[in-house]
């Protein structure tokens, strides 16, 4: 999803919301992908910050 960005770069989980022309309102489907980055960095214990 383009609309939520996620990379890991030395143990730091970046979560970005790129959805300005609606000033990153929110929908279910980028609920959806933020949820999934908050669960991988739960489980993932090479993930030390977000």
């Amino acid at each position: 999803m383009s609309e939520v960005v996620v990379a890991l770069d030395g143990g730091v989980l970046t979560v970005t919301m790129a959805r300005p022309d609606k000033k990153n309102a929110i929908t279910n489907a980028m609920y959806g992908a933020m949820a999934d980055a908050l669960e991988r960095a739960e489980s993932d214990s090479a993930i030390r910050a977000v």
